[in-house]
């Protein structure tokens, strides 16, 4: 993994200024990983990067509630499970286990995984945002 970090380039999709709403941000980044995770069954990461207090927390935390809603709207009857991690200072803490430190690997076919990490299950978009809300304390 970190042969992989330290050693390729990486391409960004989108940049947005300050006048960028987080509706605005939700729909370019977010909202077509909900169509990949209802088509296929899958998984996605929405991952946030900057500056301390250039407003990651309050743009994630918006997104976060535009994202319950869409997503459940598309997912009557699927069995759902919310797991929380933090990447901070090159470790891995799961948000929803008191910050327990988790282990990156990669298995045989390249697949990156997260040991340790509780999964909460979530019937709801409520009980989707009461699972980040526990997370983000």
């Amino acid at each position: 993994i970190t042969k992989y970090l330290t050693h390729n380039s990486f391409q960004f999709d989108h940049a947005f200024g300050d006048d960028a709403t987080t509706e605005d941000i939700y729909v370019q980044t977010t909202l077509p990983l909900v169509d990949h995770v209802v088509s296929t069954h899958g998984r996605a990461t929405v991952f946030c990067y900057g500056q301390t207090g250039s407003g990651k927390t309050f743009t994630m935390n918006g997104i976060q509630q535009i994202l319950a809603y869409d997503l459940y709207a598309q997912i009557k009857g699927y069995e759902t499970t919310v797991a929380f991690f933090e990447l901070y200072g090159g470790f891995i803490q799961d948000l929803l286990n008191d910050r327990q430190r988790c282990k990156l690997l990669e298995d045989g076919k390249g697949e990156v995984n997260i040991t340790g990490l509780i999964e909460v299950p979530a019937q709801s978009p409520e009980e989707f945002l009461q699972v980040v809300n526990q997370g983000n304390r």
